[in-house]
């Protein structure tokens, strides 16, 4: 997945250390394209838009295998944790 993203996209922007996750949405922009770990190898991908209801929040907008949907999540501390990589389009 990541290798794909590579080729379409370009290199990342930013790699995340494991040990040093993102805390805060300051190095993230929208339209930023986003892979994600959750237990187990890097095998998600997230959109970063600005948040419909709250100005100057960003969130991810993502599929969920679990709920069969599209879903947007402010990017809370919970989310950032789970970014891996940044590409910028």
């Amino acid at each position: 997945m990541e290798a794909n993203l590579d080729r379409i996209v370009g290199q990342p922007v930013i790699v995340v250390p494991r040990l040093q996750p993102l805390t805060t949405q300051d190095q993230l922009s929208s339209l930023d394209i986003v892979t994600m770990q959750y237990a187990g190898p890097t095998r998600h991908v997230a959109f970063v838009l600005p948040h419909i209801n709250i100005p100057g929040v960003l969130s991810i907008v993502h599929t969920d295998a679990m709920l069969g949907c599209v879903t947007e999540h402010i990017l809370d501390v919970k989310w950032l944790r789970r970014i891996v990589k940044v590409y910028r389009v």
